[in-house]
């Protein structure tokens, strides 16, 4: 996947490409399966979850998440903003 389009043109563009590209190594297979981060601009980290459940899942583990996103990629991610996909 090409993250270049799905990223602002910002300062944090080589930092996101990097985080989006290590998506599955940095939070581990099942996040992945679930999660897709979007976007990440100003601090705030857009994911999208498959359903619901994942949106209320990612409540609870908001905080280990964005200490382990730290970890990889230091503290450009403040926040989560969590949107459920659409079907189609």
């Amino acid at each position: 996947r090409d993250w270049s389009s799905d990223v602002c043109s910002s300062d944090l563009a080589p930092v996101a490409k990097d985080l989006f590209s290590q998506w599955r190594a940095i939070v581990g297979d099942t996040v992945a399966d679930n999660v897709t981060p979007v976007r990440l601009e100003r601090g705030v980290l857009t994911v999208e979850v498959v359903e619901n459940a994942w949106a209320t899942q990612l409540k609870f583990l908001e905080r280990q998440l964005l200490n382990t996103l730290r970890e990889h990629v230091g503290d450009v991610v403040d926040s989560l903003e969590v949107k459920v996909r659409r079907s189609r």
